[in-house]
């Protein structure tokens, strides 16, 4: 699988399993069979009230630790109580470290959301995450981070798929060396009946999901 070098020096799969809306025993053999199809990389999100789940199949998992990239976000509920949050969820991962970690919403309130980022800064410090980052961050709440510590996230995690490409900011998370991972990608299905992936899929003997 192909990696990407984030702006810390840390490196991230290109491809990455998504944990959102699925439970149970469903989401631990999703994930069990991600493990043994080659997947490295996980996504989840205390909000998403499922990373028992995911943590029941990782620690099935025979390689290092180091092989596998582990990514969850802090809901804005948790924001004053980060370090708690972000313990909650490692234990229920199952993982002593976060690979990344990340403010799930910027929020309304720009003094709290720096001061979590401040918070973000001190959780690496301590060795409970490898890589703080951001989504669903818009230009100026990055640009602010910036001014006020002197570097941008890692990371920003934002809605990218065919059909809301969001071509500006794509561009300047590149030219900034904020690195864009995208979620919904296939946009829930959506944009696998697209007549001009449908026709690149033919043309190069590939499934629409791989097209896109």
């Amino acid at each position: 699988m192909n990696t990407l070098s984030l702006s810390n020096g840390a490196v991230i799969p290109c491809l990455g399993y998504g944990c959102y809306k699925a439970y149970g025993e469903e989401l631990t053999n999703a994930v069990r069979l991600a493990l043994e199809s080659g997947y490295t990389y996980f996504d989840s999100a205390e909000m998403y009230k499922n990373e028992k789940d995911v943590g029941a199949a990782l620690k099935e998992f025979s390689g290092e630790r180091r092989d596998l990239f582990i990514l969850s976000k802090a809901w804005p509920s948790s924001y004053d109580r980060l370090e708690e949050a972000c313990a909650a969820s490692m234990s229920d991962l199952g993982v002593e470290y976060l690979d990344a970690y990340l403010m799930h919403w910027p929020g309304t309130d720009e003094t709290r959301r720096l001061k979590t980022w401040e918070k973000m800064l001190q959780l690496a410090e301590k060795g409970m995450i490898r890589t703080p980052g951001v989504s669903n961050f818009q230009i100026d709440q990055l640009e602010k981070i910036q001014e006020e510590f002197g570097a941008y996230p890692a990371i920003n995690e934002i809605e990218c798929h065919p059909s809301y490409r969001q071509p500006e900011m794509v561009r300047w998370c590149r030219e900034h060396g904020i690195q864009i991972i995208a979620y919904q990608p296939i946009n829930r299905q959506i944009d696998l009946s697209i007549p001009a992936v449908q026709q690149l899929a033919e043309k190069y003997a590939r499934t629409p999901d791989q097209i896109i």
